[in-house]
């Protein structure tokens, strides 16, 4: 498993990096040096709209710059909307250091996730894939089981995951024997 496995989430299928995964990933890389520098402020005559640059410089002296903003509209909680330069910081190093490791996937903070409207489906990568719960789902409608064993189906990893999709497979099975007898 690379470092960055664990760091990396499913969002309705598709993957996206964690910060936390691309400063591990920088920190055993040996990224050098890392800055920031504040391009806007927000305000209102701007929209509140902070930008920021970050620049990341690696051991063999490769310098990687880019920008991130962040508004209101684009943090999407509004309980971030007070941390506008911070969002925009981090979305900008994220960006940088991506670039710095060669991680081509887009990080997870430079999503716009709202309380009022979360993902349908959030998952670490490495557990339970879209294929598999679909099947289980669906082997639990068939099996008549209450939601609340729905519910606790995206905890499951892969390999968990097949072995409950093999038990209900047996179930079924047995259930079909059952009703054929009857």
């Amino acid at each position: 498993m690379s470092t960055l496995d664990k760091h990396i989430v499913s969002i309705d299928g598709k993957s996206y990096v964690l910060y936390a995964g691309l400063l591990q990933l920088a920190k055993q890389e040996g990224i050098t040096r890392m800055h920031v520098q504040i391009e806007q402020i927000p305000m209102a005559q701007n929209g509140f709209m902070a930008i920021v640059r970050a620049t990341v410089v690696t051991k063999k002296g490769a310098s990687y710059s880019d920008i991130a903003d962040a508004s209101p509209e684009s943090v999407g909680d509004p309980r971030f909307i007070p941390h506008l330069l911070r969002v925009a910081s981090t979305r900008a190093k994220a960006r940088a250091l991506k670039d710095a490791l060669a991680v081509d996937i887009t990080s997870m903070e430079e999503l716009p996730i709202s309380v009022s409207n979360p993902p349908t489906k959030l998952t670490a990568v490495g557990s339970i894939t879209p294929a598999q719960l679909r099947l289980l789902e669906s082997q639990c409608d068939q099996l008549h089981l209450p939601q609340a064993t729905k519910n606790e189906l995206i905890s499951l990893s892969k390999g968990e995951a097949s072995k409950r999709i093999d038990e209900y497979n047996l179930l079924i099975k047995k259930a079909r024997e059952n009703a054929q007898r009857s």
